[in-house]
């Protein structure tokens, strides 16, 4: 499909993720709330858990995706009304 081709654009998104996550330290650290080191090891490894959740999430759901467009006859998505292939 030709429009895919376009959302690859979102991907280069990914290269601002390192300055969105410099400027958010930055705002909690000028507020006081990244003093403590185990704090900020906490909130790194939350963050890096809940990317690394997305990232699965985002695999499965193309995985299923693919599957229904080569006929398989119903994926969890499609059962969940994320989308229909006709």
């Amino acid at each position: 499909d030709r429009a895919n081709i376009f959302m690859i654009n979102k991907l280069f998104r990914l290269f601002y993720l390192k300055g969105y996550l410099e400027y958010l330290s930055m705002i909690l650290g000028s507020k006081g709330h990244l003093k403590n080191v185990g704090f900020r090891r906490t909130w790194a490894l939350f963050f890096a858990m809940a990317l690394a959740g997305h990232w699965c999430g985002c695999g499965f759901y193309y995985v299923s995706r693919k599957q229904a467009e080569k006929g398989v006859a119903m994926t969890w998505p499609e059962a969940a009304g994320l989308y229909s292939t006709m």
